[in-house]
């Protein structure tokens, strides 16, 4: 079991490290000044737990396991970004989620 986790972890690293490689570099808005004193929003990531038929289901980390995408919004939180990757079962998709 940990073997497996071992290897779900690297592949969610490397999917992660190369995404953060080809990231476009986005410039900064102009009303949001590097210095302005706007509260920080929690940023997480949700890892897909299986596809059902109803859609997938992720687990996210600061709201648990069971979440499917409108759950997410219903939540406060909203999907800012995502990326697929492969592991020994096939192909799998990872949220990045910030809280609204």
């Amino acid at each position: 079991m940990n073997e497996v986790i071992g290897k779900v972890s690297t592949g969610i690293f490397l999917v992660l490290i190369s995404s953060l490689a080809h990231a476009e570099k986005l410039p900064l808005p102009k009303s949001a000044p590097m210095n302005a004193s706007a509260p920080f929003k929690k940023g997480a990531v949700c890892s897909q737990i299986t596809d059902a038929i109803g859609g997938w289901i992720f687990e996210c980390d600061n709201l648990g396991k069971n979440n499917t995408v409108a759950g997410i919004y219903a939540k406060g939180w909203r999907i800012v970004s995502t990326t697929t990757g492969h592991d020994y079962k096939g192909e799998y998709v990872v949220l990045f989620i910030e809280e609204q």
